[in-house]
């Protein structure tokens, strides 16, 4: 960038840099004599106005990096409390009045209230961050999953409020550290709700997510026909293709 115009040059080499110079800013060296202290003191002023130029535009950058950072830990909360997006404006006022009173220099207490105002804690802020949030958590459990050598799946069917079929898929692996319990997709079922269909659903699933169906050591059900069946039950379905698959109850 030209320090003089702050004009930002397309490729940075030096033929292109004395063109410019040239071209632009023909009557500087007029002005300024080369070797000259009003020279030596002009390129000083521009360097120092584009360091405090700089220096300004980061620390905005890194109030608003801060401000979502403690938007996205109200919203870990309230999504860990199952509390209503709602409440977030609520822990928001209770900041500011626990900062009033606690906080006694004037000048700090103006500081951070000026800094958690600037915080997005509104309800659909913190719709947002959870739906960030529960992409992030998801993305990490795909990822260690894929290391893992076996898995272990409980699949149970049911019907949510709006009397629409749910898939539950609940997976336990070692990542390498420590056995983990998660839970791994729930899938709308359209209309029957056979072992053909789940299986179906279960396939789509893995090669979506890209997990290795053959890596299931054992499938734990509620016992019902579509799950258990022997021919046209899921486990029979998945223990042709995972052949080291056992079914439990």
């Amino acid at each position: 960038m030209c320090l003089i115009c702050n004009e930002c040059l397309s490729v940075c080499k030096e033929y292109n840099l004395r063109r410019h110079f040239k071209t632009a800013h023909a009557n500087f060296d007029a002005t300024f004599p080369a070797g000259s202290d009003a020279r030596r003191q002009k390129i000083l002023g521009l360097t120092s106005c584009y360091d405090q130029r700089r220096s300004s535009l980061f620390r905005a950058c890194t109030d608003q990096e801060r401000a979502t950072a403690a938007s996205l830990r109200v919203a870990w909360i309230l999504g860990k409390k199952k509390r209503p997006f709602t409440d977030a404006e609520t822990v928001k006022e209770c900041m500011l009045a626990s900062i009033e009173e606690v906080v006694a220099d004037e000048k700090i207490r103006k500081s951070v209230i000026d800094s958690i105002k600037n915080i997005p804690i509104s309800d659909t802020s913190t719709s947002r961050r959870v739906e960030t949030l529960a992409s992030d958590v998801f993305e990490i459990l795909l990822d260690k999953l894929r290391k893992a050598e076996v898995m272990s799946l409980a699949i149970d069917e049911s019907t949510d409020s709006s009397d629409v079929a749910q898939l539950c898929l609940y997976v336990r692996f070692f990542d390498g550290e420590c056995f983990r319990e998660d839970l791994l997709g729930l899938i709308p079922l359209d209309g029957h709700t056979t072992g053909e269909v789940m299986f179906h659903k279960v396939v789509s699933f893995f090669k979506e997510h890209k997990l290795g169906l053959d890596r299931i050591n054992m499938l734990v059900t509620d016992g019902a026909p579509a799950m258990s069946g022997r021919t046209q039950g899921l486990s029979a379905r998945l223990a042709d293709v995972a052949p080291q698959l056992r079914s439990l109850h």
